[in-house]
């Protein structure tokens, strides 16, 4: 029988990190579709957040992207009553800002430079940064 893989959505507009996490999450048994822009997304995969057509469980985005940054990213998916269990912010460059809004958006902030220390603990552990 097959191993039913678990999904996970990226979005940062840098195509070489993208690339990259895809392929760290890849290996690590996980589907991950991944997205340069918040916008496309949206008009293409998650025209109505209701019927949870992307499937995902978790979702990784960049903080700071053009044209639309993470935290707001989050806040449209929560609009749409997004099922979507986890999230997390990265970044390579955290203002108190950006942190205080993660915080306010519950959802949990990582820092690119330490993403790998802390992502797989943080996609492994249950509960958190959740949009219910």
């Amino acid at each position: 029988a097959a191993l039913t893989r678990r999904r996970l959505l990226v979005f940062d507009d840098c195509q070489e990190f993208r690339d990259f996490l895809v392929l760290l999450l890849n290996r690590a048994g996980w589907t991950a579709p991944a997205f340069d822009d918040p916008h496309a997304f949206f008009n293409d995969t998650c025209m109505n957040c209701t019927d949870h057509a992307c499937g995902a469980e978790l979702l990784l985005s960049d903080v700071t992207m053009p044209p639309m940054e993470g935290t707001e990213l989050v806040r449209r998916l929560k609009e749409r009553s997004c099922s979507i269990k986890k999230v997390a912010l990265l970044s390579g460059a955290w203002s108190q800002a950006a942190l205080d809004d993660a915080q306010t958006l519950g959802i949990k902030a990582l820092d690119k430079a330490e993403l790998f220390g802390s992502l797989i603990p943080w996609l492994e552990q249950d509960g958190s940064a959740s949009f219910e």
